[in-house]
């Protein structure tokens, strides 16, 4: 057997994924050797040496091709470059070793970082005291942000980077921020 990756009909979704998406890969498999290739060796791929999955393909008759899905949880982030690699412990001899890699590039989004400022700074107003939540800091390093929700722990809500709340009644409050990027990633 011999074979190679053909990434010719390579698909990939979603194409832009975010931390955290099931990412379908799909690619072929070509055995353009004479000899049928028993089902006894593994595809996976690779950034830089870490495996992200591994596969274990049938057997490929000589002269045909394989289709290989990966379900791959995306944990990375930023620009990747992704190799497929077929038999890396090099139990199945081959006519040709030279051709069992291929690599192609995808970018992961980068969820943005939420920032908080308030006032009073301690985020200890008295009752009925007006208290500033602000997010302006908030930053996406690969987008922008396109939406904001905040949370003032009292059952009430805000959808805007800068908000005031009022608290009627004395107590501990537990206050969030969601921000979403243009990619739709979030952080609370």
């Amino acid at each position: 057997p011999d074979l190679s990756v053909n990434l010719s009909a390579l698909y990939v979704d979603p194409p832009r994924p975010n931390p955290g998406d099931m990412v379908d890969i799909r690619l072929n498999i070509d055995n353009t050797g004479t000899l049928d290739a028993p089902g006894n060796y593994s595809v996976e791929i690779l950034s830089d040496e870490t495996t992200l999955e591994i596969a274990f393909p049938a057997a490929i008759p000589a002269q045909r091709s394989m289709e290989v899905w990966f379900h791959w949880t995306a944990n990375l982030t930023g620009n990747l470059t992704l190799t497929i690699a077929i038999d890396r412990p090099g139990s199945l001899p081959e006519l040709d070793d030279n051709n069992n890699n291929a690599t192609f590039r995808l970018y992961v989004n980068i969820p943005p970082v939420a920032v908080i400022a308030l006032d009073p700074p301690d985020g200890r107003p008295f009752v009925d005291q007006t208290m500033l939540f602000n997010a302006s800091g908030s930053t996406d390093p690969d987008g922008r942000i396109t939406s904001y929700l905040w949370s003032f722990g009292d059952r009430t809500f805000a959808s805007v980077d800068s908000a005031s709340h009022v608290y009627k009644t004395d107590g501990a409050y537990t206050i969030g921020l969601n921000v979403t990027d243009n990619d739709g990633a979030s952080t609370v």
